[in-house]
C-alpha cells in the first residue's frame, strides 16, 4: 500500500522484473484501492524459497521531483 501511494503522488512507474517466483504483489486488499501496476511487483513467499518472505519492486523515475519546505 505504501508503494501504491508513492505511485499516485510521485512521477514514478513500476517496471517489470523477472524472478523465479510465482506470486505477484496484491492488487486489492479489502476496501483499499491499490494501484493496478502493482501486479509487476513480486511477493516471495517463505515456502517458495525455504526462507523468510520478501516483497520486491522496481521503480523508474518518470519526471522531476520537486521538494519544497513550508
Amino acid at each position: 500500500m505504501v508503494i501504491s501511494k508513492i505511485i499516485d503522488k510521485l512521477p514514478v512507474e513500476l517496471v517489470e522484473i523477472e524472478l523465479p517466483v510465482k506470486s505477484s504483489a496484491l492488487t486489492h486488499y479489502k476496501e483499499e484501492k491499490i494501484h493496478p501496476s502493482l501486479d509487476k511487483a513480486k511477493r516471495i513467499l517463505p515456502w517458495e524459497v525455504d526462507s523468510d518472505g520478501f516483497f520486491i519492486c522496481k521503480l523508474r523515475k518518470t519526471g522531476d521531483i520537486i521538494f519544497c519546505s513550508v
